[in-house]
């Protein structure tokens, strides 16, 4: 279930957000918890993890502690996105 805060801007050329609950995390003082972005049905990715992760959004998450990324990973919506990102996050720290 999300339940946090996101920080999601509406007149942004495709659509991101960045993560940031409260206890671990102050907007302008420390990084976020993690962030994601659409990066839009023409984007040609570089990488090996095409054919296990497809989407076009991309996630990152931030371990609460050393405010360093710890995992990413892409998915192909939204909804997936925030899921993944406050669920991984609880592993790092995060509340």
């Amino acid at each position: 279930m999300i339940t946090s805060t996101w920080d999601e801007p509406q007149r942004a050329t495709t659509p991101r957000g960045w993560y940031w609950p409260p206890g671990t995390t102050k907007p302008g003082e420390t990084s976020c918890a993690g962030h994601y972005l659409d990066y839009g049905q023409d984007h040609r990715r570089f990488d090996d993890r095409q054919a296990d992760q497809p989407g076009k959004i991309h996630c990152v998450v931030i371990h609460a502690a050393t405010r360093a990324a710890v995992e990413s990973r892409y998915v192909d919506t939204i909804c997936q996105a925030r899921q993944y990102i406050e669920d991984a996050a609880r592993q790092y720290g995060h509340p």
